[in-house]
């Protein structure tokens, strides 16, 4: 405020009015500038040099913009002095650039501008790139520069209408193209992409799919789909010899079935005929099918995958190799109407990508490694099978989805490393299948066979050229791998090769695949009762037999949960026999020895394969001791002299000693059962009495009595059947697998 001369008093000062009129002006004037009224200002030589320009310094920083489009409000840039101060007479050129170049783009418009009064404005620049945390530079030579704060070039995003209105319009130019082949079509196509303006990068994968993103930079692939060809027949297995093929298994030693008993089995390609088979086998071997059957592949389908032990995925597979990812097909197709819908959100998220069906023409979604990240879940000693092109991999590409599939629990992953034909795909499937659960309804085996595990189902098709195909239209090849290097699940069932009995222990060893102890839910069964487990470990148990609780001889059956093997008959005999001895000595000539056994003989009989596809070899229970409930009573008489001339007569009875105080090793003194099918057979110097039934040689000390009339011991059927006296004891009626 300026305050009126009467209410001052400079009378005393000897200044005017006049005077104290303009310092008061004066001093308000300073005020409103806003110049330092602490205190009075040094004194100014008025013929000094203003200080020199130093540096430069942003007043006006750069904002957020869309890419191409210029950045509002213009960037405003300083002249100073060493000590901050602007240096208003300052003409110096200023040149503008890129310093973090967060997007890769291009700077354009006016880059070099003439400062005036000290101040350079660049109001016409833009870069070309979407990108987060840009900074832009400015340097005058001689001075120092400066940057400026970082910030973003944006595309807004595009709208659910906004994409599949692109999809539509690249639809529309691939109908236009005229029959060129795949990697020429793929070359025109790319073309056509890179000039679109609201397509930003674009490219091709080694394994020929094309990839692209939208300008705001979320991605979308170009895919040619095959329909499933059900008119093809099962490849035959045939021979094949190709140098490497077991280095497509990879795998450590087997652990167990799944944990859980969770099957999903899922088809995004209807009309396959080969996957529906997929849930009944599994059903029948003890699994949980969820949904109840065959799901169809939709992106909700895919979330619900939780605790799994089995999965099973038979969708259309690709690589985008600007996110270096695998991607699996669904059955959902995009549209506008879903905007706001948990797909569009995992979309934004980067969990699932658009899809555009080339051959179909319309827009579907695929899921990612991320997807399976966030959403999935499996027990331990999970099987994963994800029946897709380049499932396990291509080449050099990243296996991120399988990958991803072993660390969120699962244990074998199987797949394929190349582009697969449809039919192919499925019935391999279908075989891998049939073998590990030993379903023998898929171009089976005669006789039917067992279950075996991952491995040898694997050998087995590669050595028959079922893990193998060549693209007839590229010539490119795709095997079927698999993975289970990640502690193993091995077998989806329990599998038995073969029995040992051992009477001397009374103890059956049953030997295949089964797991290991600590698996829930595991039993063996002897004639359907539970059988005493003394020992179990993943390819062997022990069972110790308890004679006045078990079955003598019946089928036997390992459990683990719900999941059962293949029944195995353990074969018994009982019968008797009698014979007879002319002792003939000199002293006794009418002395004659009768011996009444009653036998029990137990043994597994029945064929089995080592491998899939090989014809079944015999047991290898070639012979046995009797059981310990077997019998043998011996009554002797006849006359003879004594030393002295004397007659007398002999008489006497008994039962032979078995098994108390024998050794098992000692070949004398107790019974051996030997051989069966139909060829001779010599054990030392006994021979078999029945074609097709069990030889039996009775030892007592060290004779042998192979003299002795034939028993009536032999399997029913055998050519000796109408001569036997015994009853059989076997899995009558039970068509075993081998």
């Amino acid at each position: 405020m300026i305050y009126p001369p009467k209410q001052v008093a400079f009378a005393r000062y000897g200044f005017g009015l006049n005077l104290a009129v303009v310092l008061l002006a004066g001093l308000a004037l300073s005020a409103c500038t806003g110049q330092d009224s602490t205190g009075p200002e040094s004194p100014r030589d008025d013929n000094s040099s203003p200080p020199p320009a130093a540096q430069l310094a942003f007043t006006r920083q750069p904002t957020n913009a869309k890419p191409g489009e210029p950045i509002t409000p213009g960037v405003q840039v300083e002249v100073r002095d060493a000590s901050g101060n602007l240096v208003t007479d300052a003409t110096h050129t200023v040149s503008l650039s890129i310093g973090t170049n967060a997007g890769g783009g291009a700077l354009s418009g006016t880059t070099e501008m003439s400062a005036v009064s000290g101040v350079a404005t660049f109001d016409d620049i833009s870069i070309d790139n979407p990108g987060t945390g840009y900074t832009l530079v400015v340097s005058v030579s001689g001075l120092a520069g400066a940057a400026s704060d970082p910030f973003d070039i944006v595309v807004p995003a595009l709208t659910p209408e906004a994409r599949l209105q692109v999809l539509h319009e690249v639809g529309a130019f691939i109908q236009s193209l005229p029959d060129l082949g795949k990697a020429t079509e793929n070359q025109a196509l790319l073309a056509y992409l890179t000039a679109r303006t609201d397509i930003g990068a674009a490219g091709i994968s080694p394994d020929q799919t094309v990839w692209a993103e939208f300008a705001d930079g979320l991605p979308v692939i170009f895919t040619n789909s095959r329909s499933a060809n059900n008119t093809q027949p099962a490849p035959a297995p045939q021979a094949v010899d190709k140098e490497g093929w077991p280095a497509r298994v990879s795998s450590a030693a087997a652990q167990g079935i799944p944990n859980a008993d969770n099957a999903y089995v899922i088809s995004a390609i209807p009309g396959n005929q080969a996957v529906p088979l997929l849930t009944g086998w599994l059903a029948s071997n003890g699994y949980s099918i969820v949904g109840g059957g065959v799901l169809p592949g939709t992106v909700a389908d895919f979330r619900t995958i939780s605790d799994a032990g089995v999965l099973y995925v038979n969708a259309h597979g690709g690589q985008f190799t600007r996110a270096g990812t695998f991607v699996l097909a669904t059955s959902d197709s995009a549209t506008a109407s879903e905007a706001g819908t948990q797909e569009w959100q995992d979309y934004e998220d980067g969990l699932i990508i658009l899809n555009y069906d080339k051959e179909n023409g319309y827009g579907t979604w695929v899921i990612t490694a991320q997807f399976v990240d966030k959403y999935w879940a499996f027990a331990a000693n999970a099987f994963v099978f994800i029946d897709g092109c380049t499932s396990f991999g291509y080449g050099s590409l990243p296996t991120d989805f399988k990958n991803t599939v072993l660390a969120k629990g699962a244990a074998a992953y199987l797949g394929w490393s190349g582009s697969v034909g449809e039919w192919f795909a499925s019935e391999a499937a279908a075989y891998f299948f049939d073998r590990v659960l030993g379903a023998n309804d898929f171009a089976p085996e005669n006789p039917p066979q067992r279950p075996f595990s991952f491995n040898k189902v694997m050998i087995w098709m590669g050595e028959n050229g079922l893990d193998f195909y060549s693209d007839p239209g590229d010539g490119t090849n795709a095997f079927l791998r698999l993975d289970e290097t990640h502690a193993a699940s091995g077998i989806l069932v329990p599998t038995i090769e073969r029995l040992v009995m051992d009477e001397a222990s009374e103890e059956l060893t049953v030997e295949g695949k089964f797991g290991p102890e600590s698996a829930d839910g595991r039993k063996v069964t002897l004639g359907g009762q539970p059988a005493f487990v003394k020992s179990w470990s993943e390819d062997r148990i022990v069972l110790k037999l308890r004679s006045e609780q078990d079955a003598f001889a019946d089928t036997v059956v390992v459990s683990v949960r719900n999941h059962k093997s293949n029944a195995v008959p353990l074969t018994g005999w009982k019968g008797s026999f009698t014979y007879t001895v002319d002792a003939g000595q000199i002293w006794a000539p009418t002395l004659k020895q009768q011996v009444v056994c009653d036998l029990h003989f137990r043994t597994d009989v029945h064929a089995y394969r080592e491998n899939p596809g090989e014809a079944p070899i015999e047991s290898k229970a070639r012979f046995n001791y009797v059981a310990r409930s077997s019998t043998c009573n011996f009554e002797m008489s006849g006359t003879g002299t004594n030393e002295i001339g004397e007659e007398m007569r002999l008489s006497g009875k008994g039962a032979l000693q078995w098994w108390d105080g024998i050794d098992p090793e000692n070949p004398t003194n107790h019974l051996l059962f030997g051989g069966h099918g139909g060829r001779p057979w010599r054990h030392r110097r006994g021979r078999r009495y029945c074609e097709g039934g069990p030889a039996v040689v009775l030892r007592t000390g060290d004779a042998d009595h192979r003299r002795s009339p034939q028993p009536d011991l032999a399997p029913a059927g055998s050519p000796c059947a109408e001569r036997r006296q015994m009853s059989e004891r076997s899995a009558t009626g039970i068509h075993s697998t081998r």
